[in-house]
């Protein structure tokens, strides 16, 4: 039989034993004197750490759901930049020319490239090249400056909402993980003074959710 007091490392488990402990501190805590540890004190910080829980849960989604976005919106922007390509080729050539450069093609290469940042400053030079030579561009093929114009929106605006979804997480897991550290410091606090307080084979650690040390 598992004797020891080790406090769990998951934070799910730890709420259930702190809330066994919230139930023997009410009950058996004034009669042990466990006055350094008041059973409202400890059940605030818990409820604290409850919802700082509940919180960092949701902006988890909330970035998981702003990380999808962004893929999404970054294919779309891709799909956007082959097609317009397609036109390009048919206006410049095959082969990368200083002709390109007015186009956005800045990287010396008539290829799409991979990095995020440098597709966004693509989608820039190749939109206001399409709205200034409105000739050139194919509506049929969704290939015009506004098409152009929504997918970049979309892409910019779709990091934007990332980086504040991931600012906003870690600032959730910085309380959380505050609140955390407090409650353990607490919870060890209580089984030490369990330890001092009742003997080793009292059925009272039971209501705190602990095991019986003897």
């Amino acid at each position: 039989m598992k004797t020891d007091n080790t406090l769990p490392s998951g934070i799910h488990d730890l709420l259930r034993l702190a809330e066994q402990m919230a139930d023997g501190l009410t009950l058996h805590g004034p009669f042990l004197k466990m006055t350094q540890t008041p059973a409202e004190e400890f059940r605030a910080l818990l409820d604290r750490l409850r919802k700082a829980e509940t919180l960092l849960s949701e902006t988890r989604v909330a970035k998981a759901d702003a990380g999808q976005e962004s893929v999404a919106a970054d294919a779309a922007l891709l799909q956007w930049l082959v097609k317009a390509k397609r036109i390009l080729l048919v206006i410049f050539g095959s082969k990368w020319s200083d002709r390109w450069l007015q186009a956005g093609f800045t990287h010396r290469r008539t290829n799409v490239p991979k990095r995020m940042a440098a597709r966004i400053a693509l989608a820039r030079g190749v939109t206001d090249f399409l709205q200034r030579n409105r000739e050139y561009q194919l509506a049929a093929m969704q290939v015009t400056g506004e098409d152009g114009c929504a997918a970049l929106g979309r892409m910019i605006a779709a990091q934007k909402q990332l980086r504040a979804a991931k600012a906003q997480c870690a600032a959730k897991k910085r309380t959380r993980d505050t609140l955390e550290r407090a409650l353990r410091r607490k919870m060890r606090h209580v089984v030490v003074l369990l330890g001092v307080t009742i003997r080793a084979h009292d059925g009272r650690w039971l209501a705190f959710g602990l095991n019986r040390p003897a």
